[in-house]
């Protein structure tokens, strides 16, 4: 089996599984707390290929941001949804090719999954499993989009400085599934800017926020 379906089907199936085993035993809150985490990171990885060449070619780290929103049934689980926004660029120019202008790339990430804390009190480091999908798209409106299915394992600390902010740091891995070569930046009379490199794609994300509990 390749070894990034490998890599990546033990990261779908690790966090639900863990996921479940954590969760059991848990006495609910008396009532469901939500909360609101608006982000700010840095996002990194990423490969593609140029189209007509097959020429690799690498999506260029660069900073991201986001949004979280979630609810709390117990003193450690919690449910997430997550949207979270890299604009960047896909470097195609190299020294075979130095006149090759960059070219412009959304990707975004919609997620869903829970999220467990491993301790109470002020510190609170936690861990989270999310799935959902990641989509590929140029700003220009004439060049479609991608969309493919994509989960996350993410590590992170909640800092509390009061019962209703906390200071949050997350880092994750996202693996994007892509079916054989799905083209990206396609249109507009030009045909397919680059396609991506199945068959998975993988990112790491560094962010951090500001939460707010309700």
């Amino acid at each position: 089996m390749n070894r990034g379906i490998l890599m990546g089907a033990l990261l779908f199936g690790l966090g639900p599984a863990v996921a479940g085993v954590l969760a059991q035993g848990f006495a609910p809150l008396p009532e469901t707390r939500f909360y609101v985490a608006p982000e700010l990171g840095y996002r990194l990885g990423g490969e593609v290929k140029e189209s007509g060449t097959g020429r690799k070619a690498k999506v260029r780290p660069s900073e991201s941001y986001g949004l979280i929103l979630g609810a709390q049934f117990s003193e450690e689980t919690s449910v997430e949804l997550l949207f979270g926004r890299q604009s960047t660029e896909v470097q195609l120019k190299g020294p075979s090719a130095p006149d090759l202008p960059d070219l412009d790339l959304d990707v975004e990430y919609y997620h869903i999954g829970p999220r467990y804390e491993f301790t109470a009190g002020d510190l609170r480091p936690f861990m989270r499993w999310t799935a959902g999908v990641t989509r590929f798209k140029s700003d220009d409106p004439e060049r479609s989009s991608s969309t493919h299915f994509s989960t996350a394992l993410t590590g992170g600390l909640n800092y509390f400085l009061s019962e209703h902010v906390a200071l949050r740091f997350d880092a994750g891995l996202y693996a994007s599934f892509v079916s054989g070569s799905t083209g990206v930046y396609c249109g507009g009379g030009r045909g397919c800017g680059f396609v991506m490199e199945g068959p998975v794609v993988w990112q790491g994300d560094l962010s951090g926020a500001l939460m707010f509990v309700f």
